[in-house]
C-alpha cells in the first residue's frame, strides 16, 4: 500500500513511547524521532563496552561501568604509575612492578621492592636488624655471625682475639712485602747480569 506525502506527515508526526519505556525511559516524541532517541538518547539501550571487555551496559550506566567496574579499564599502578589495563594489574603488583612497598620476612620493615636486597645487605640506618652478617674481620679468619643487631655486642667482647688476628695479618702482609722486595732485587740482578753478559760478548752494546 502507497501512502501519499501527507498521509506519511500525519504517521511520523504520531506521538508514540519508547521502546525501552518499561525499563524506566519516559521519553514521548514522534514517531519519526523514535529511532534517533534509541540510537543517542535513550539511557536504557544497552550498549557494548567500548573498552573491548564484552559486556552489555545500559548507556545510563556506561561511564560508571567503563571509569570503576570494567576489566579492561585503563589504571595507573599506584607505585609505579604505569598504565595498565585493570584485570592486568594484580600481577603486574605481585611479579612484575619493582615499586611496590613489601615487608621485609626478617624485621617487618615496609620497603620497596627493587631496594629489599640492599635493606638485608647494606650498612646503616636503613638496614635490616635481623639480617645474619659476618663479623666485620671475617676474612682475617673470624667465623662469627649473627643478626645485625647483635653485633656490636661480638665486637664489644672479642677486641682481644680481633687484635691477635690483625697482629697475625700484619705479620703476614710484612713477610708478604719482604718477599716482593727479594723478587724485585733478584729480577733486578738478573737484568744487570744479562747486560753485563752481552756487553762482554759485543762491545759495541756497551
Amino acid at each position: 500500500m502507497f501512502l501519499n506525502m501527507k498521509t506519511h506527515r500525519e504517521i511520523m508526526a504520531l506521538q508514540v513511547k519508547c521502546r525501552h519505556r518499561e525499563s524506566g525511559c519516559s521519553w514521548i516524541g514522534g514517531l519519526r524521532e523514535l529511532e534517533s532517541h534509541a540510537e543517542e538518547e535513550c539511557q536504557e539501550v544497552q550498549i557494548v563496552c567500548k573498552n573491548s571487555c564484552g559486556e552489555l551496559v545500559r548507556r545510563a550506566g556506561l561511564k560508571e561501568h567503563q571509569d570503576s567496574f570494567c576489566p579492561k579499564r585503563k589504571m595507573k599502578c599506584p607505585n609505579c604509575k604505569e598504565m595498565l589495563i585493570f584485570d592486568q594489574l594484580e600481577d603486574h603488583e605481585n611479579n612484575i612492578c619493582l615499586m611496590k612497598l613489601v615487608n621485609c620476612h626478617l624485621c617487618e620493615a615496609t620497603v620497596q621492592k627493587d631496594q629489599i636486597n640492599k635493606h638485608l645487605a647494606e650498612e646503616g640506618e636503613e638496614a635490616c636488624p635481623k639480617a645474619v652478617v659476618p663479623c666485620k674481620y671475617y676474612k682475617l679468619g673470624c667465623k662469627y655471625k649473627c643478626e645485625r643487631e647483635r653485633m656490636k655486642n661480638h665486637l664489644s667482647t672479642a677486641t682481644v682475639s680481633h687484635t691477635d688476628l690483625l697482629l697475625e695479618n700484619s705479620k703476614s702482609n710484612d713477610m708478604h712485602i719482604n718477599q716482593l722486595k727479594a723478587q724485585v732485587k733478584d729480577l733486578r740482578d738478573n737484568k744487570l747480569s744479562t747486560e753485563l753478559f752481552y756487553r762482554v760478548i759485543d762491545p759495541a752494546c756497551a
